[in-house]
């Protein structure tokens, strides 16, 4: 019975507690100041709480709504997704939480992945330590990464012009040999030319001396050409040499960088540019390749053209020998020998040429090996870089460590709190109307029933007084009251029925067939003990159960239905709203999937106990943390990675180093130490420690070697 200010009390054994502005509906239920308690036995002591269903509680707590209780608890379906932002305070749905944990799935697996690239860096790091021992000016250094690009693009450009000058050389070499072969071919003429002279050698006697000296010359001539050619192969096999270390002086500058692309400050933006640094390195590693082969092919060809002249002086002494034979009888020879000795000339200043061309080749090629030279400097410098990267990503170990377990704890309380989402005000309000039409035929138990239209009237002013939502006053006032009585405890109106003990039924065709069972409105119909129906064709035929709304049904045990045309298939549901469907046992429906029909339940305060509902903020803040965690993971590798490589700074065949660092709560301590039997093998041991602190950072590092 309603006693205070602002109260509605509905069935029997109520109980009100608070100042005022509260409502109770359903036997046994209770309510404080600013509650509503809907359902049988249902309870809400707390400030401006709600407890919706049967046995529902809010356990005292205050600006809570409770579908449940500490022993029983309610699934809440047909949820719209809520808004996501850093204010929201919508509910999540059980769509939302998936795709937080499909999220989660793909940040293990990019961690798994992380883990694999970490043992590849390892053999990495193994290939740089055999690098950086052979380098004899390794000292300690201070760079950064900008220089090594900026390096890096000066080689890519000598490396283009040395192709360019390769590829002179061989078009150059191409003319030697076109020369060397018009050579032959001229010496072939001779040959002819000769052999066609015997028949008319009378009158070179005299000259046969001067040909035979300029033959000789031209013998001479033609050994210097042979020795040049030789010093020329001696030469470029020097530059294939020279070529062939700047290739592997480029690989392992890619091996380093390929190593490190993980590990500098701005992890994200250094390691796209190095992606494309090493792209453009093994590009030009491929372009160094094919000159070393063309080079190759170079040095074959003058091998061959070392032959075509060797042939050459075989042909030229048995010329020399012909001449010799035929001194007595050389007539027209002169002429053709001096166009031979021109042609020869010829072929020495394109020879001195290509000397002079293979000379600029060796120019460029050293020029290359002093910028490899350079580039191992910068790969020392980003070597020093990356040990300060190790004592600034060191010390967040632990703190992600934290962050994970702090992740797995979130992920299962927001999985929890999807069976206990409160219903939202907006139905609440809806409630509150209703209830305040279906109760304009409800009676005051009062002791004088003698004038029921005059009491009547007076129940309708109070009630006026204690709900500001009542939408149908007008219609009792104008007297549309059917004209009721006490039957068996209870109050039985004209045209409706009220068959058990303290049953209350009023309305044309309303049926109250139990205990304490109330049917309030047209057709309204409460079959079992402590049922309420409330509203025009509302149902409420199960032990017990609660149907308020027009049309609401609520056809299970402690089954809740709220709102018009909502429907309670499932033992201890609920349905909230216009439409809402409940079937699956001990859930709450705001809305229904089949239909389309979902809503959000907002300004929902954040959970704080594992039934407790989430809001959308704690599952973006849940979701932040996974893709901090995620994203330090990186890091962390890059620590592990850096740990072996400052082993190899030191020049000695033994390296001791140690470092500690402390961040936010967390500690860790290593020490490695590095034996080097020779240039190939080589021992390490590393060992670790880790504790605890809190919200401090501090960081140190040392090495020695001997």
């Amino acid at each position: 019975m309603a006693a205070l200010t602002q109260t509605l009390g509905l069935g029997s054994a109520v109980t009100q507690y608070g100042d005022s502005n509260n409502i109770a509906s359903g036997p046994g239920s209770a309510a404080g100041t600013n509650d509503t308690a809907v359902g049988v036995n249902a309870t809400s002591t707390g400030t401006n709480s709600v407890a919706l269903g049967y046995n529902s509680s809010d356990g005292g707590q205050n600006n809570v709504v409770a579908v449940g209780s500490a022993t029983q608890q309610r699934k809440i379906i047909n949820v719209a997704p809520g808004t996501l932002s850093q204010t929201s305070t919508d509910a999540v749905n059980g769509s939302q939480l998936y795709a937080t944990d499909q999220q989660q799935l793909t940040n293990t697996s990019n961690i798994s992945n992380l883990q694999n690239q970490q043992k590849i860096d390892q053999t990495n790091i193994s290939h740089l330590q055999s690098t950086v021992s052979n380098i004899s000016n390794l000292t300690s250094v201070a760079g950064d990464l900008t220089a090594i690009k900026q390096q890096q693009q000066t080689d890519m450009s000598n490396i283009a012009v040395n192709t360019s000058d390769i590829s002179n050389l061989k078009g150059q070499q191409g003319t030697d040999v076109t020369n060397i072969s018009n050579l032959q071919k001229q010496q072939a003429t001779d040959v002819s030319n000769i052999a066609n002279n015997t028949s008319n050698i009378a009158s070179n006697t005299s000259n046969i001396a001067v040909n035979t000296s300029d033959i000789s010359n031209l013998k001479g001539q033609q050994g210097t050409d042979v020795t040049n050619i030789s010093n020329l192969q001696k030469q470029q096999a020097t530059d294939v040499s020279n070529i062939a270390n700047n290739t592997s002086n480029i690989s392992n500058l890619s091996n380093v960088v390929g190593g490190l692309t993980s590990t500098a400050v701005d992890l994200t933006k250094i390691k796209k540019q190095q992606a494309t640094d090493v792209t453009n390195i093994a590009s030009n590693t491929s372009n160094i390749a094919s000159n070393t082969s063309d080079i190759s092919n170079l040095k074959n060809q003058q091998g061959t053209d070392v032959t075509n002249i060797s042939n050459l002086q075989k042909q030229q002494a048995t010329d020399v020998s012909n001449i010799a034979g035929n001194t007595t009888n050389i007539a027209s020879n002169t002429s053709d020998i001096s166009n031979l000795k021109n042609q020869q000339g010829t072929d020495v200043t394109n020879i001195s040429n290509l000397q002079k061309q293979q000379a600029t080749d060796v120019s460029n090629i050293a020029g290359n090996t002093t910028n490899i030279a350079s580039n191992t400097s910068d790969i020392s410098n980003l070597k020093n870089q990356q040990g300060t990267d190790v004592t600034n990503i060191a010390s967040n170990t632990k703190d992600i460590k934290n962050i994970k377990t702090q992740q797995a704890t979130d992920v299962s309380n927001i999985a929890s709190n999807t069976t206990n989402i409160a219903s939202n005000t907006s139905d609440i309000s809806n409630l509150k109307t209703q209830q305040g039409t279906d109760v304009t035929n409800i009676a005051s138990n009062t002791n004088d029933i003698k004038n029921v239209k005059t009491q009547q009237a007076t129940d309708v002013s109070n009630i006026a007084m204690n709900t500001s939502n009542i939408s149908q006053l007008q219609t009792i006032v104008n007297g549309k009251v059917a004209t009721c009585q006490v039957v068996n405890g209870g109050l039985q109106c004209t045209y409706a029925q009220a068959k058990g003990t303290n049953d209350v039924a009023a309305g044309n065709g309303a049926l109250a067939n139990g205990t304490s069972s109330i049917a309030i409105g047209t057709n309204a119909t409460a079959t079992y003990n402590g049922a309420v129906a409330i509203g025009d064709g509302a149902r409420a035929v199960a032990d017990p159960a609660t149907a308020i709304g027009a049309n609401a049904q609520a056809n299970a045990n402690n089954s809740t239905a709220i709102g018009a045309n909502s429907t309670a298939n499932g033992i201890n549901s609920v349905a909230l709203g216009q439409g809402s469907t409940a079937n699956r046992a001990n859930s709450v429906s705001v809305g229904n999937a089949s239909t389309g029909l979902t809503r959000q339940i907002t300004n929902v305060a954040p959970g704080t106990t594992p039934n407790d509902v989430a809001t959308v903020g704690q599952l973006q803040g849940a979701v932040g943390q996974a893709q901090h965690y995620a994203a330090q993971v990186g890091s962390v590798n890059a620590a592990a990675l850096n740990a072996a490589a400052s082993a190899a700074s030191g020049q000695g065949p033994n390296t001791v180093a140690g470092g500690y660092g402390e961040y936010d709560g967390q500690s860790a301590f290593a020490f490695t130490y590095q034996h080097r039997f020779n240039c190939n093998w080589q021992a390490l041991l590393t060992v670790g420690s880790n504790g605890s602190g809190k919200n401090t950072e501090v960081g140190a590092g040392a090495s020695y070697s001997w």
